[in-house]
């Protein structure tokens, strides 16, 4: 293994060692009451829950944590614009979330797995604004699981495109 490929494993460890701590402070704080309309389900291997089938989050609780907003082209808009959503890393991290995987479903039951060293490696983002506007439930809102392609010349293919899914209403961490 070339030094460059032993730094980037030991970056990637440090990463979700740090991302381990962080769930694993968090994980002892239970939810707070959801207000509003549950948009997001997340089940499977988490510490955190607040409903038999696992942790059912609002649009409200999404957004009380710390956000995030990058431009970037996607295939499916024209030209540079702006995502505004929460980590996906600071999600799984409040629920103490551990596994290999999240499998991101869609209100029409498309999935995609999303490997965990995506998830500490770029800034995947669950998005709820697009320029500034709210993401429309009847169009790829409320939620779009976006990467931040334009950054990453490397994730400008096919199968990182394949894992933007958008009218996201459930994860699975496995």
């Amino acid at each position: 293994m070339s030094p460059c490929m032993h730094a980037l494993r030991a970056a990637t460890l440090a990463v979700f060692g740090l991302v381990a701590g962080f769930a694993t402070s968090l994980a002892a704080d239970p939810l707070p009451a959801m207000t509003g309309e549950v948009v997001l389900t997340v089940s499977g291997a988490i510490a955190v829950t607040n409903s038999d089938r696992g942790a059912a989050l609002s649009m409200d609780f999404l957004q009380s944590l710390p956000k995030i907003t990058f431009a970037t082209e996607t295939p499916w808009t024209t030209g540079k614009v702006t995502f505004e959503g929460v980590r996906l890393r600071d999600v799984l991290a409040r629920l103490g979330a551990t596994g290999e995987k999240v499998v991101a479903g869609a209100v029409n039951d498309y999935f995609a797995d999303i490997p965990m060293d995506d998830v500490a490696n770029y800034d995947v983002i669950l998005a709820y604004k697009l320029d500034g506007v709210p993401l429309d439930p009847t169009e790829r809102g409320p939620l779009w699981v976006m990467y931040p392609y334009s950054d990453r010349p490397d994730i400008q293919e096919d199968v990182h495109y394949g894992r933007a899914v958008w009218q996201l209403d459930r994860l699975e961490v496995k």
